[in-house]
């Protein structure tokens, strides 16, 4: 699974957060040898709110001294966010089924410099819709399928926020961040979304 980031690498990025940093390692005839990137942004946790680090990607070339300087250096900066941001955790993700990754950052062998710890698994899902040879949508009669128009922005505002807050790390989608998305993210705004409204 490869992810093409051009032309813009930092793009997605910004579309989490407006504070993000990224640094690289790089070889003696100054190659590059590995990334990392760090998002930081409000999320939901322990009942509350407060910031969040997302560590993404994150690439080494197999080296082991370079593994050991590196790790180290991540340890530096993420003491450095803590004292910067007030964040206090971060999470990442890694695919299932990348042993090197999984063995690189939670294996049992060697010491865990970053306290990190397996905290659970997800799927993840794509969903296309298809009805079928029916071309009539099947709805409950109190139920509307409508797209979004601005008078909804409040209300969906609101569902999402309460949505999210029942995760770990959910984003909070307060009003100034959920303008922020509707008017920063490409080709994404307000008639994006489709509703149920429940006529009830």
């Amino acid at each position: 699974l490869r992810f093409d980031r051009s032309p813009d690498y930092f793009a997605l990025h910004r579309c989490h957060a407006d504070d993000q940093r990224t640094w690289i390692a790089e070889g003696p005839e100054g190659e590059l040898r590995g990334s990392a990137s760090l998002v930081v942004r409000d999320g939901y946790l322990h009942g509350g709110v407060e910031p969040v680090a997302y560590l993404g990607d994150l690439r080494l070339t197999p080296d082991r001294r370079l593994s050991r300087s590196w790790m180290a250096e991540v340890q530096t900066r993420l003491a450095d966010l803590s004292r910067e941001t007030g964040a206090q955790h971060a999470y990442c993700c890694i695919i299932r089924n990348n042993a090197l990754a999984t063995q690189s950052l939670l294996g049992r062998r060697r010491a865990n410099p970053l306290k990190l710890a397996h905290w659970r698994g997800y799927s993840n899902v794509s969903v296309y819709g298809q009805r079928g040879l029916s071309s009539v949508p099947r709805t409950s009669g109190e139920v509307r399928v409508v797209r979004a128009a601005p008078r909804y922005l409040d209300a969906l505002r609101a569902f999402l926020d309460s949505e999210s807050s029942r995760q770990s790390f959910g984003c909070v989608f307060s009003e100034a961040e959920f303008e922020r998305r509707l008017s920063q993210w490409p080709d994404f705004g307000i008639d994006s979304f489709l509703l149920a409204v429940d006529d009830r």
